[in-house]
């Protein structure tokens, strides 16, 4: 948590945080929870005290298991101390349980015995300093993209919307999610995540107004089969020999359980 926190003010382009003490944020078995998994950190002005910390929650219902799909839930916790204090747990996005969300879960469970509704998870948020708004990619049964959004500060979000619906192009079937971690808005003012399809690759979710519209970029070259979550960001801009000035992009791309590669986008 202390190097993530230190990270995130980085990022943030604000003075790294005190990294002398430890706060817990999320721990197995509390509010309920089997267990917490896929966390990821957002700082909003201002930086560093403001931070908005999401993950999965798994196994709030029986039979309380801590598995990819199933009882997976997205929980966030929001701190204005720059980490030393967190408010309570509150829930994102449940659509496990069919009570709660008043439909049938047939459209999400397909046929798997047992399966009681939706898996929501692979939190990765956006903040959006033009508009003061965040915005929360995630994954629905790992199979589509989903995105909500937030005017307050992440106090509370929108009805969600299927990006996977209206992609262009459209993503291949698998197993898709954005991140983790979240993305970014880039100096010039695009919206940056990125993403993956498990066999099809690692490749960029855009947006050029404000999330309106989304759009996915090209996947990585060369590891396509290979490559699934990814993370992204900015470079400073550079002066190469031919005298054009640019930005690069970098996406660290998970190839293997043990192995990271690097790939660039100008």
């Amino acid at each position: 948590m202390r190097v993530l926190l230190a990270a995130v003010a980085a990022l943030a382009g604000a003075p790294a945080p005190d990294v002398r003490w430890q706060a817990p944020a999320l721990r197995s078995g509390e509010w309920g929870f089997t267990c917490f998994r896929i966390p990821t950190l957002l700082a909003l002005p201002p930086a560093p005290s403001h931070l908005l910390l999401l993950a999965e929650g798994r196994g709030l219902r029986p039979p309380r298991m801590c598995s990819d799909h199933g009882d997976v839930v997205i929980v966030q916790k929001r701190s204005t101390s720059a980490g030393r204090t967190w408010a309570n747990l509150s829930v994102i996005v449940d659509e496990y349980s069919p009570e709660r969300k008043g439909d049938s879960p047939e459209f999400c469970c397909k046929g798997r015995p047992g399966c009681k509704g939706c898996s929501t998870g692979n939190p990765a948020p956006i903040w959006d300093a033009a508009t003061g708004r965040v915005l929360l990619l995630y994954a629905r049964d790992n199979m589509d993209i989903f995105i909500t959004t937030s005017t307050d500060m992440g106090v509370s979000y929108s009805a969600p919307t299927n990006l996977s619906a209206t992609l262009t192009p459209p993503l291949p079937p698998g197993f898709a999610a954005p991140g983790p971690p979240g993305g970014l808005r880039l100096a010039g003012g695009r919206l940056v995540q990125a993403s993956y399809v498990i066999g099809h690759g690692s490749f960029a979710l855009y947006s050029d107004n404000g999330g309106a519209r989304w759009r996915a970029g090209s996947v990585v070259p060369n590891l396509a089969s290979l490559s699934g979550e990814a993370a992204i960001a900015e470079l400073p801009a550079t002066t190469p020999a031919n005298g054009v000035r640019c930005r690069w992009l970098a996406m660290t791309l998970r190839t293997a359980r043990t192995q990271r590669s690097l790939a660039f986008s100008r």
